[in-house]
């Protein structure tokens, strides 16, 4: 429903980020950022994410407010690297729980949980969230809404 303001490409270790500014009618701006990695299988390469994510971190902290980042980082969301990039980016997950998009429901379920998703920024509030899958139930991507958050008076 918005236009983009500007939109631009940068790398980071090898890794591409896009990176969109848009304005709502108040003249806010947010800035999303999209990126996607290999999945990490072994130590070199798990280290190459790590450095990317805080790398990554420390851009969205120290220049893109208002951030929304879509990503799938092919992590499990309670993993280290995962974590750790959450709490240097000051982001928050978009999914109520490690759980929300998973659809196996066996033992070995767990292997299958969901790693992509979108974080926000402490300063924004996820009006709404869903996965979106196809008739046989696969998941095609995800789907949010953001807003800033009202300012309360005190």
């Amino acid at each position: 429903k918005l236009k983009f303001e500007s939109h631009g490409t940068f790398e980071i270790n090898g890794f591409p980020v896009l990176r969109l500014i848009i304005l709502n009618d108040s003249n806010d701006s947010f800035n999303i950022v999209v990126t996607n990695c290999l999945p990490p299988i072994t130590m070199n390469t798990y280290q190459n994410v790590s450095y990317f994510l805080d790398s990554l971190a420390n851009k969205i902290t120290n220049e893109y407010p208002n951030a929304i980042v879509a990503a799938n980082f092919n992590l499990v969301p309670w993993s280290r690297e995962l974590r750790n990039f959450r709490v240097k980016a000051n982001l928050i997950s978009s999914r109520r729980d490690n759980t929300e998009g998973s659809t196996n429901t066996n033992a070995f379920g767990i292997l299958n949980s969901p790693n992509n998703e979108i974080f926000y920024s402490k300063e924004l509030e996820c009006s709404m969230f869903h996965v979106i899958n196809d008739s046989k139930s696969k998941q095609l991507g995800l789907y949010g809404r953001y807003q800033k958050k009202e300012k309360r008076e005190e």
